[in-house]
């Protein structure tokens, strides 16, 4: 069975049952409608333009603080962004003030993109992306945000800055200008907890194959408690940026009834939050194979369901955490896949490099063959193979693929800003991982992926010709 870097379960009962248990004097009682769904709704309407970060800021009087975290509960609901499509993001800056003037801001120096952990509302653990001073819970996404102190004021885990003893304001901040992030947003928020948060996480790994992620569910290790309830905000009381862009109401009845079914739902579809999903249309679950739980991806009729206005690939991607996004002294990528078809499909294993002004994403494309490298869990067999932009995965195979760094190349569209220089670095931050494939040539296709890793030794496929090099099933099964 597969290793599983949770925290105590039994913690995340206790954050589960702290959620469920919220409740607020202003709900109606109706059957149906939840006390805990009330919450203040910030909106921004498509028309409404302003010309940079707007804000409100509530006082919140005078709040003790005694955790390493300020929980930030909220459910993004819908967004357009500056090209008029739906984002996989929303976007929020937070800045809290305490009793002597001290401002304590989301600050993501040098926008070096990381996560922060979160909760969904059933307790399990996800994770919310950090950059650019803002934090981009995904649509959907309905849970807590745990905000460290320690990223406040440019701080590091390593380093942090200290927690405020006290907060008496806190201001929810949003992009809205013309020109870049969102020309509309709508976004519940529900409530604040001092929270302190266990996130340690241990490495995993399959022989010399250090998992960066395995599909399992995850527990968060959370003790907290409520401080402050937005749906007890006095809105006429709320401090307003000079350009002022969004509005804020009370969710009403209709969407306090939608939040409590998007809670019931949340065991089968909340840990969607922790990947962002782009281009066409495919559906993915989890199932159980040979390590526990994989992502299954399903590609629908090409001819019924291709969207022509979207990119011709849909793409799944992982953020990766501090700790995940090293790179240093690895050989290369690695996943675990099963092709159930009768003929081959094809897919590509992409990573994102950070450079100093944004990120240059590697991939197979480009205009020489590739050599991926195999070995079948089932049959026992390994073997290479060319592969051209993709990697095509043979009929019937289920097992390891192992993609070297060198096989990898970043295309000329993700070069095409003076930061970038295609060279792969491995000291630099290596932040996302996408699972792309392209629809056309994947119609009606179901494929299985799982533990996608880095791996550190040399390796001979079969080791027919060099039997002094171990082979992929030696070093993936064998201990570390």
């Amino acid at each position: 069975m597969k290793k599983k870097f949770i925290a105590a379960f039994a913690a995340a009962l206790a954050l589960s049952f702290a959620f469920a248990h919220y409740t607020h004097s202003a709900a109606d009682g109706r059957e149906g409608v939840s006390a805990e769904s009330a919450a203040m709704t910030l909106e921004l309407s498509p028309d409404a333009r302003g010309e940079g970060a707007d804000y409100l800021e509530i006082d919140l009087g005078n709040i003790e603080i005694s955790g390493t975290h300020i929980g930030i509960t909220v459910n993004p609901v819908s967004a357009t962004n500056q090209n008029g499509v739906t984002p996989a993001w929303s976007m929020f800056r937070f800045i809290f003030t305490d009793a002597n003037g001290k401002v304590y801001e989301s600050n993501n120096y040098n926008s070096v993109q990381t996560t922060i952990p979160a909760a969904n509302s059933d307790g399990t653990a996800t994770e919310v992306t950090f950059m650019y001073n803002y934090l981009w819970p995904t649509l959907g996404f309905c849970g807590t945000m745990y905000l460290p102190w320690a990223l406040v004021n440019g701080g590091t885990v390593q380093n942090p800055t200290a927690a405020p003893a006290n907060i008496v304001k806190v201001r929810i901040q949003h992009n809205s200008s013309y020109t870049t992030s969102r020309r509309a947003m709508l976004t519940h928020f529900f409530n604040l907890t001092d929270a302190t948060v266990n996130v340690s996480d241990k490495d995993v790994y399959f022989g010399d194959v250090k998992i960066l992620e395995d599909f399992e569910d995850k527990t968060l290790e959370v003790t907290e408690r409520k401080i402050y309830d937005f749906a007890d905000t006095d809105l006429d009381g709320v401090t307003w940026s000079g350009n002022k862009a969004m509005d804020a109401r009370f969710a009403t009845e209709s969407e306090r009834e939608s939040i409590d079914e998007l809670k019931r739902n949340a065991k089968e579809n909340a840990w969607k939050s922790l990947y962002s999903v782009n281009g066409q249309r495919f559906v993915y679950s989890k199932e159980e194979a040979a390590y526990g739980k994989a992502l299954k991806w399903e590609y629908g009729s090409y001819y019924d369901e291709y969207d022509a206005s979207l990119n011709s690939y849909g793409s799944l991607g992982i953020t990766l955490s501090e700790g995940k996004n090293d790179f240093r002294g690895a050989k290369g990528l690695t996943v675990w896949v099963k092709n159930p078809q009768s003929y081959y499909v094809s897919f590509n294993l992409e990573f994102a490099e950070q450079e100093e002004g944004g990120a240059e994403r590697w991939n197979l494309n480009g205009s020489t063959y590739r050599t991926l490298y195999f070995y079948d869990t089932e049959t026992g067999e390994e073997f290479s193979a060319s592969t051209d932009t993709v990697a095509y995965i043979p009929a019937g195979f289920c097992g390891w693929v192992r993609i070297p760094f060198s096989q990898y190349e970043c295309p000329s569209w993700s070069m095409a800003n003076e930061w970038t220089d295609g060279v792969y670095d491995e000291n630099k931050p290596h932040n996302n991982i996408y699972i792309t494939s392209q629809f056309i040539v994947n119609d009606n296709v179901t494929i299985y992926f799982d533990n996608i890793g880095l791996y550190y030794s040399d390796f001979s496929v079969g080791r027919l010709f060099d039997d002094s090099v171990p082979g992929i099933a030696e070093l993936t099964e064998g201990a570390r």
